[in-house]
């Protein structure tokens, strides 16, 4: 096999020059698309790749590396012209070394001599329109409702990929997936661009602000940017839109005062029996989140909770709830019911025409519960989709739902639960760029025999004087107590749900 030479680009400027140079010289430019680059490296000649998106992907999961060195192996160095960003030029020879034998410069002399190449492809780059602020997002929003226009970000087009009609017209704004980008998540403009490959009908806007971020990084489908309005002329975006009215104050742990935070500590070390070593670490962790926060370091924080289950993971969230707002409900959800192709539509709606699109499960319990505490249960169990949107969330500290609609949740505690039973599944199972993006990780273990009795007596005291609050006669005699610990130990369970429900149980019985 011969190798290739990998020619290299520094900044959008350069790149933009090569490209109107050699499309005047009718040089045919194509992005590296797994769907169809095999055939483009089979039968086209007089090509050139972009393969810096691919690269970047491949960062993030060296398992592509094998891949791409099957594909290479239809290359022609003759009538075959690959490119990448220069910042990724010793990569690819340090990855590929059967592949590249060097990089070039793009504008090296040797390389611009090569006028004699004919095209049979020209691609045609976008024009990407930009609003101001959220008060535009709802303007638009209705204008796309009131004209049959699906208005979506980039999660929710992810995960609608393969159930688009090739003439379906959408818009879709680029702003969540451009911040996503530029904090060190390259590799998602990968997944972008196959997104934007599947249709051509796309309307891509972005808020004015990160304009120059898109065009910076997207060079091969974006030349210049316009206003909306000239993308939609009767959509005016200067009349104002009435304010919404506030919402009740969320409960947050940063808001607590550093007595009553110092109550909270007092309190969830005493009523979370066991576990002695996280409740410690998480509290240590959570008292410098609420520093961090002050001093905008810090948006939320989040927690991973593994192990059997009932071992008390979610009670974890329960305490924090209760301690936040004795009447709200924790707000849950359980992704064991999250792992179909729609989990995401579920999770924060579906798009403008779908049904749902009025929003999902988690935007409905932020709207009706103002207690800053999240319970995600059995995350294993999410697909891809879900884990990208979660990727967004912790970085951003909010999100935008299916019809943009913005969510904030700085200074939330979120508490991740899952069956999984050891760290090695752990590694295997969430992907990696979540695992870095998750504050406090943690295996939840079996409670020693001293524990499991001190919870025994928790529970069958608490639910006594539950049922004393109702029958202000009832009184627990020591001897139905002691049957009561006894035959909950022949049971041998560690279950902690179990050990709870078997308590309620034989005690209504004897009411």
């Amino acid at each position: 096999m011969t190798k290739l030479v990998l020619y290299t680009y520094r900044n959008k400027e350069e790149f933009d020059k090569y490209h109107e140079k050699k499309s005047k010289e009718k040089f045919n430019f194509h992005r590296f698309n797994y769907d169809e680059i095999k055939d483009l490296l089979k039968y086209y000649e007089n090509i050139v790749i972009d393969l810096s998106a691919v690269i970047y992907l491949t960062q993030r999961n060296e398992a592509d590396i094998y891949y791409l060195h099957e594909i290479f192996e239809y290359a022609n160095p003759e009538n075959q012209i690959f490119i990448v960003k220069e910042e990724l030029g010793n990569y690819c020879l340090d990855k590929f070394p059967f592949i590249f034998v060097e990089t070039r410069p793009l504008f090296d002399s040797e390389f611009e001599s090569k006028d004699n190449i004919k095209t049979n492809y020209i691609m045609e780059r976008k024009t990407l329109y930009t609003y101001q602020d959220i008060k535009n997002v709802e303007q638009i929003i209705k204008y796309a409702q009131d004209n049959n226009l699906s208005y979506l970000n980039f999660s929710k087009m992810q995960a609608l990929k393969n159930s688009i009609k090739v003439n379906e017209t959408f818009i879709i704004d680029l702003t969540s997936v451009i911040k996503i980008a530029t904090s060190n998540n390259m590799h998602i403009l990968f997944n972008l661009e196959q997104i934007l490959d599947h249709n051509e009908n796309i309307i891509c806007i972005v808020q004015d602000i990160h304009k120059e971020d898109v065009l910076k990084n997207m060079p091969l489908y974006f030349d210049n940017y316009q206003n909306i309005n000239s993308c939609f002329p009767d959509l005016n975006l200067n009349e104002t839109l009435e304010e919404p009215a506030k919402d009740t104050e969320v409960s947050l742990i940063t808001n607590l005062s550093d007595e009553c935070f110092r109550k909270f500590q007092e309190e969830f070390c005493q009523n979370l029996i066991g576990h002695q070593n996280f409740k410690t670490e998480f509290i240590k962790r959570l008292t410098n989140f609420r520093k961090l926060f002050t001093i905008k370091k810090r948006k939320v924080f989040s927690v991973f909770l593994f192990g059997e289950s009932g071992l008390g993971k979610t009670e974890v969230g329960r305490l924090c709830s209760k301690f936040l707002s004795k009447k709200s409900k924790l707000i849950k959800i359980n992704f064991g019911n999250y792992s179909s192709d729609h989990s995401l539509n579920n999770l924060i709606g579906s798009p403008n025409g779908y049904v749902g699109c009025d929003g999902g499960e988690l935007c409905r319990k932020l709207e009706k519960n103002k207690t800053g505490v999240i319970v995600f249960d059995e995350f294993e169990k999410a697909n891809r989709p879900v884990f990208d949107f979660f990727l967004e969330l912790l970085e951003d500290g909010g999100y935008t739902d299916s019809i943009s609609r913005e969510y904030n949740l700085e200074g939330y505690v979120l508490i991740f639960t899952s069956n999984i039973r050891t760290e090695k599944e752990f590694k295997q199972r969430i992907p990696p760029e979540l695992q870095s993006r998750i504050d406090f990780i943690c295996q939840f273990e079996e409670l020693k025999p001293y524990e499991l009795n001190e919870y025994i007596n928790y529970q069958i005291n608490h639910f006594c004087k539950y049922l004393q609050s109702i029958n202000p006669g009832y009184v627990l005699y020591d001897e139905f107590k002691k049957n009561l610990i006894t035959e909950i130990n022949n049971r041998n369970t560690n279950n902690l749900r179990d050990i709870k429900k078997i308590i309620e149980e034989k005690m209504i019985a004897n009411f």
